[in-house]
């Protein structure tokens, strides 16, 4: 009964994608372009790579010359600009869609971070993808046929985007991440998230999400994020190092990490974030990123921007044979891609601590070699992609 269940359902939404589909070919069909006007689009809402590039055409003041139009899912909630629009994503009845896809098809520009939706588009459209960070985690799917171009920081990185999103030759433009000129960027972004009187280091720890709503990367989950910690006592203890040491840890969560599974309990010289924290306070990531002295990771792709900055990395590997049964990675010889300290236990965390408070860097040559291999350009990224794209 359930399986007949099961294909009367997929029949009916497979029915209904036909039909939408069409009403979305119709819409485009009659949809005239308009030169000046561009579309941003982030997984995040409003956040990451696009929303570093439109604050910084909003900043050379290109709204005066484009109609800057944002897809995001509540439009009220987002401060009004100049010929800026927002749009919602969510549409319910048949205008609503032909509304939606009239906007978006007639914007000669289109910049994404998460392309997986848009398989129909404007012939006379331009679409690049900006992406979200250079993928090293296996699962990826062939999106090649969802943008026109995509920005990448390197020769050496077309490897790694190819195997992960199926990104064509024809399709690679080398520019680099609007969002890491933040990491450059003067702002009191980490005085905004808390004080560092009489602090020395500023430690950022930044893992990838394990269990998410929809996949289970890890079985393993670490309560604190810290997985060298077992309980509340050990994260107790761990503080009151850290004010010893006159040392913060700032643990920002990935947005798809489940939180109900986590103990996120804030202490003095221990911060939790969330993309809510960081968006009641108006900073976008990369800003306090920058700000920081040290990065605490484990596969996370910020363990390759994190290089631009020359600081010290370490890697949290206690689930890594978990992790490669269970999702895997793009390459075998994962740990060539890891320049830093490989962590297990609270030992070697209070190690790298330690050697961070008495500037002890033992890669700091080989971070450097690294990151002049996986990125031809330092910063200045937001121009350089107006230029490849004449968008002046």
């Amino acid at each position: 009964m359930k399986e007949i269940i099961r294909k009367i359902l997929n029949k009916y939404y497979q029915l209904k994608k036909v039909k939408r589909d069409k009403i979305i070919d119709k819409t485009l069909k009659n949809t005239e372009i308009d030169n000046y006007t561009i579309v941003f689009e982030s997984e995040g809402d409003y956040s990451d790579n696009c929303r570093t590039l439109y604050e910084y055409m909003i900043s050379q003041k290109l709204n005066k010359k484009y109609k800057l139009i944002w897809i995001v899912d509540d439009p009220s909630k987002y401060k009004k600009e100049y010929n800026v629009y927002f749009i919602s994503r969510k549409y319910k009845t048949k205008k609503e869609l032909t509304d939606f896809y009239q906007t978006v098809g007639s914007a000669k520009f289109l910049f994404f971070t998460h392309p997986y939706w848009y398989h129909k588009k404007n012939d006379k459209q331009i679409v690049i993808n900006l992406w979200h960070g250079i993928p090293l985690k296996a699962g990826g799917r062939d999106l090649h046929d969802t943008f026109d171009y995509i920005t990448i920081p390197s020769d050496f990185s077309k490897q790694l985007f190819q195997k992960f999103i199926g990104s064509l030759e024809s399709q690679y433009v080398i520019a680099g991440s609007p969002r890491n000129d933040l990491l450059f960027s003067k702002n009191d972004s980490l005085e905004k998230i808390t004080s560092t009187d009489n602090i020395s280091k500023v430690i950022l720890c930044m893992t990838t999400f394990k269990q998410s709503e929809n996949m289970k990367d890890s079985t393993i989950v670490c309560p604190f994020v810290l997985p060298c910690l077992n309980n509340e006592q050990e994260l107790i203890d761990l503080n009151e190092e850290l004010q010893k040491l006159k040392v913060k840890i700032i643990i920002k969560i990935h947005h798809l990490q489940k939180t109900d599974v986590l103990s996120k309990i804030n202490m003095s010289n221990i911060i939790y974030l969330e993309d809510y924290d960081l968006n009641l306070k108006n900073i976008q990531l990369y800003e306090l990123v920058g700000q920081t002295d040290a990065l605490i990771t484990d596969y996370s792709s910020i363990m390759f921007d994190y290089m631009l900055i020359d600081k010290p990395i370490a890697y949290f590997i206690n689930d890594l044979e978990d992790y490669k049964k269970n999702r895997g990675f793009l390459v075998d010889n994962i740990n060539d891609y890891m320049i830093g300290e490989k962590m297990l236990t609270k030992k070697d965390l209070l190690k790298f601590i330690s050697d961070v408070v008495n500037n002890k860097d033992d890669y700091k040559e080989q971070r450097h070699k690294f990151a002049q291999k996986m990125f031809k350009y330092k910063n200045n990224n937001c121009q350089r992609i107006l230029d490849i794209f004449n968008i002046k």
